[in-house]
């Protein structure tokens, strides 16, 4: 039984919330296309939610998926990193989600709806749904 169900199954009805991870949002005001698969200049700045669109891949979900906080995470990289003795370099997609243009968001055939709804969310409130971005249903 998960934890959330041991605290508050006296108090909800229906099913468990879902869970989300902790992102770091840039600092900087201006928000860009960072899929390096991506053949746009990535020099447009996006809006989230509107020309700006989130991929969360099922790698990314499997490695966050015990880590939901960004500290958890550095400390299990580093807990990592120091049994084997390396040093770690962290990617962004590998970490984090990935922010891009609807060209990119497209190449990778993402369902827009979600990818949009996401950004915004993860812009707005720094936590990002702990599940893989859909694909776009066929016609």
């Amino acid at each position: 039984m998960s934890l959330w169900k041991k605290i508050f199954k006296k108090h909800h009805i229906g099913v468990e919330p879902a869970k989300y991870f902790e992102v770091k949002i840039p600092s900087s005001p201006r928000f860009l296309c960072s899929d390096k698969a991506c053949p746009c200049p990535g020099k447009e700045q996006l809006i989230p939610g509107k020309t700006g669109f989130l991929f969360i891949s099922k790698e990314l979900v499997q490695l966050r998926a015990t880590a939901l906080t960004y500290r958890e995470f550095m400390s299990k990289a580093n807990r990592n990193a120091q049994g084997r003795g390396i040093t770690v370099f962290l990617e962004q997609g590998v970490y984090e989600p990935l922010f891009m243009c609807e060209q990119a968001a497209r190449k990778r055939g993402l369902d827009f709806a979600v990818a949009a709804a996401d950004a915004a969310y993860v812009f707005k409130h720094g936590w990002c749904p702990l599940r893989p971005t859909p694909k776009q249903k066929s016609i």
